[in-house]
């Protein structure tokens, strides 16, 4: 007599988030692809920022995925320590090993580094290795680390709310978002003449748009309220990218985002998240699933590959070898770096928790 297994609630849970995982892998393969072609075709980079970029597409979707998960793991962690502790063993160990690979390549002129990395290489350094450089007004060591201290502030931000007591309230961070964005781009542009940074202020809003889409999929939230929100959002976007990058564009912005190129990238994204999400109770290819679970190495590891093989190859051949490459170097990169960093936290966790509580006479 055979037995049957029935899945917990917990295994079902887990299998229903497989699609986290997928959108990571499309992020982190859209990224690639956006830079490997950028690097060979001279001219692909001003026809992504007119139509569509898989660069913008792939870090909205991160953004999205982050939306989604870190409140709720802000929350389940109870302590704001335990939170930016697995935060740490998640993030920093990676990023680490990617900064001191490129720091020494590029003191050794085998890829390209800012010029202050030359005249103030131990300043310059150090503050990369705190992942904040973006906010010091410190050139970034690897092209792609801007996207992380902007996601450290979602974090901070979101550490703050909880402190609070207000993380919960989901619906409320998220229209004030989208509104201090929308009235911003106004008052900027109708009164002053001038626009603010509307992508990277995009993908702040965007991470607290993620949360209400958490809970509007566990039913804490209202479906109806969660349309509102994005017609809400596509409104204030589409009037923070028109000023942005149409009536007052940026002149540090060398590679002359317009209102349909950026459009296009951002809806893609959203459109792409809706449906894994609407899939969610689908088997996903394992190999997608993979490259979800190696996006973070990949994200890192291919700006690196980029530099080291020669742009005078064809630009598929190019890109195959980027992907194949950085896809190999990153699968060991998580076995030896991530993984190990995950699991030491993991057991520091299971060892505090069956530590006993010590007696009244102990204290």
């Amino acid at each position: 007599m055979t037995s049957t297994i029935v899945p917990t609630k917990a295994s079902r849970e887990g299998r229903r988030l497989q699609f986290l995982d997928a959108a990571r892998g499309i992020a982190a393969f859209a990224v690639m692809v956006q830079h490997s072609f950028e690097a060979t075709v001279p001219s692909y980079l001003a026809w992504s920022v007119h139509h569509v970029n898989f660069g913008a597409f792939g870090v909205v979707m991160f953004f999205l995925v982050s939306g989604f998960i870190i409140p709720v793991s802000i929350d389940r962690a109870g302590k704001l320590t335990l939170f930016w502790e697995s935060r740490f063993f998640r993030l920093y160990p990676m990023y680490w090993v990617s900064l001191i690979a490129t720091l020494g390549l590029g003191y050794f002129k085998l890829i390209s580094l800012a010029p202050q990395f030359f005249s103030h290489p131990i300043t310059m350094s150090l503050v990369n290795v705190t992942m904040f450089q973006t906010f010091l007004h410190v050139p970034d060591a690897l092209g792609v680390y801007w996207t992380l201290s902007l996601e450290l502030l979602f974090y901070i931000v979101c550490s703050v709310l909880f402190a609070a007591g207000w993380l919960r309230r989901s619906l409320l961070w998220a229209w004030m978002a989208v509104g201090t964005m929308a009235c911003s781009a106004l008052t900027l542009g109708l009164v002053f003449h001038r626009s603010l940074p509307a992508g990277r202020l995009g993908l702040l809003v965007t991470a607290f748009v993620g949360t209400a889409i958490y809970n509007a999929y566990t039913d804490q939230m209202n479906k109806k309220n969660l349309y509102s929100l994005l017609a809400g959002l596509l409104l204030a976007l589409l009037i923070s990218f028109w000023f942005r990058f149409q009536v007052y564009p940026s002149t540090a912005e060398a590679e002359g985002w317009n209102l349909v190129g950026v459009s296009v990238s951002w809806v893609l994204a959203y459109a792409v998240f809706g449906i894994l999400l609407m899939l969610r109770d689908r088997e996903f290819p394992k190999w997608i699933l993979w490259i979800g679970r190696i996006s973070y190495s990949l994200y890192l590891v291919h700006g690196l590959v980029l530099f080291l093989l020669p742009k005078s190859l064809n630009p598929v051949v190019f890109a195959v070898a980027v992907a194949g490459l950085s896809i190999a170097i990153s699968g060991l990169t998580y076995e030896f770096v991530e993984k190990p960093a995950i699991a030491f936290h993991r057991d520091r966790m299971k060892a505090l928790r069956s530590r006993p509580e010590p007696s009244l006479s102990a204290r």
